[in-house]
């Protein structure tokens, strides 16, 4: 079973380097009241389209993992997360990730340290929490 699933399409929302963090967003809307953000922390590598229609978020196999590590040079010192759609496969090697819902404003970036345990109440409710074992 996977880490995290939805219909919803996402969008790469927001990226910082400075604090390798990166913003999923499936946007509110008329008919949708809530946004759904996943944000990921101590992102080493990022193989990703922009928009993703769907998703599954689990950790990638030992194959897929060995193949990303080729690709990155070595082992990352942070897991190998797999997200599948119903298009395609992408990869993204990182400390972590939260999955928050919220009604934020479609401008309001909830990126805000997400890889240490402080509250995050003001960024939306957590559905999902996954930290690196190797992180």
């Amino acid at each position: 079973m996977a880490l995290f699933t939805s219909n919803r399409d996402f969008q790469l929302w927001d990226y910082t380097v400075t604090h390798k963090q990166l913003l999923l967003r499936s946007p509110r809307g008329p008919n949708v009241a809530d946004n759904i953000d996943i944000v990921f922390w101590s992102v080493r590598y990022l193989n990703l389209q922009t928009a993703l229609r769907g998703l599954a978020i689990d950790l990638a196999s030992t194959q897929d993992a060995a193949s990303v590590e080729a690709i990155f040079g070595g082992a990352p010192d942070v897991s190998v997360i797999r997200i599948d759609t119903s298009e395609k496969q992408f990869f993204i090697a990182a400390g972590g990730f939260r999955v928050l819902q919220n009604d934020r404003d479609i401008f309001d970036s909830t990126l805000c340290y997400m890889g240490d345990d402080r509250p995050i109440e003001s960024c939306g409710k957590e559905l999902v929490r996954f930290r690196s074992p190797a992180n």
